[in-house]
């Protein structure tokens, strides 16, 4: 069985999405911890790992334990 989705998409996201909100990297990790906040989160954790070894890419971990998205809102809210 098949089924197919989609999202909604507002017509101004391309440029909000792009360059005009993630300028840099420290604003990318800004942004992710503030969804935590706005998720209701009551703990958010930032991992660095592997920046100081050559053996493994250098990844930037970000978890909390804030309330996802329902199905309901991730079809009509999300990217609108």
């Amino acid at each position: 069985m098949v089924n197919n989705e989609y999202f909604r998409v507002g017509t101004g996201l391309k440029n909000i999405i792009g360059q005009e909100l993630i300028t840099d990297d420290i604003v990318a990790v800004f942004e992710l911890v503030k969804n935590a906040f706005d998720a209701n989160a009551k703990n958010v954790s930032i991992s660095f790992n592997n920046f100081f070894t050559n053996d493994k890419e250098p990844e930037i971990i970000i978890a909390d334990d804030g309330k996802g998205m329902s199905y309901k809102d991730l079809k009509e809210k999300w990217l609108v």
